[in-house]
């Protein structure tokens, strides 16, 4: 049985967190034993507890702060590499995308943003700017083991000449699955939504880099009061939207 180790920052509930938990709970459990490892301690908003506790995964940290990782993670994701006995590792995030490449070990790395668009706009230009240098070095450096997690990423890595593979994001069909036509009736009479009108749905953080002031603006162009938009998440801007 192959010992795959799944490296990343932390667990913190995100969409990253979320896919990892996807690709652990439907791996084939019969030939591969999946194990994670983080590279600093949780926060109070983590998925930990679901990782151990309902896909019976093993959850090791290494404890470190982000200047303590600088000097000691290589030496530390070595040595549980090696005391453990880990066949391939599987990456995704700026630190442990920078941390593999310096390692000798069979290794994929998932690629969920593209570094140019997301981390001026996300921390600002000057420490942006550098996150952007430091992560594009390390996909440069390993890409032919790096994988986009859709068209979309693959596409913008284009401007770099770097030819990524993609393989869309899954879902867990577990928990998203098509509603019946009666039970579509039945949620829209409970939700009070008319139940012959359109329903358009956004996911995800109300930050600027999301833009969904775009989508609103866009939605309201239609001046269609059969439609209705639902925006789902919270954030910096939730109150400036709700206002919009």
């Amino acid at each position: 049985m192959k010992q795959v180790l799944y490296l990343v920052s932390t667990l913190k509930k995100s969409g990253p967190t979320n896919q990892l938990s996807y690709i652990i709970k439907y791996i084939d459990r019969s030939q591969f034993n999946p194990v994670v490892l983080t590279l600093s301690n949780e926060s109070h908003d983590s998925a930990i507890s679901y990782f151990v506790d309902k896909l019976g995964v093993r959850v090791d940290t290494l404890g470190l702060s982000r200047l303590n990782g600088i000097i000691k993670a290589k030496s530390k994701v070595k040595k549980y590499i090696s005391d453990n006995n880990i066949d391939i590792v599987h990456t995704q995030g700026i630190r442990a995308d920078g941390l593999i490449r310096k390692i000798n070990i069979p290794s994929v790395t998932t690629l969920r943003n593209y570094p140019r668009n997301d981390y001026p706009s996300k921390f600002g230009r000057l420490k942006g700017y550098l996150m952007v240098w430091s992560h594009m070095r390390s996909i440069k450096l390993n890409k032919n083991n790096c994988i986009g997690c859709s068209k979309s990423i693959a596409d913008n890595f284009l401007n770099d000449d770097i030819k990524l593979k993609y393989i869309q994001n899954g879902v867990d069909m577990e928990k998203y699955y098509p509603l019946s036509e009666k039970d579509k009736i039945e949620l829209r009479n409970k939700k009070n939504i008319n139940p012959e009108g359109r329903i358009y749905i956004t996911v995800g953080s109300l930050i600027p880099r999301k833009n969904i002031k775009t989508i609103v603006h866009g939605f309201n162009l239609l001046n269609d009061k059969n439609s209705l938009l639902l925006v789902v998440g919270d954030g910096t801007e939730k109150k400036e939207l709700q206002l919009i």
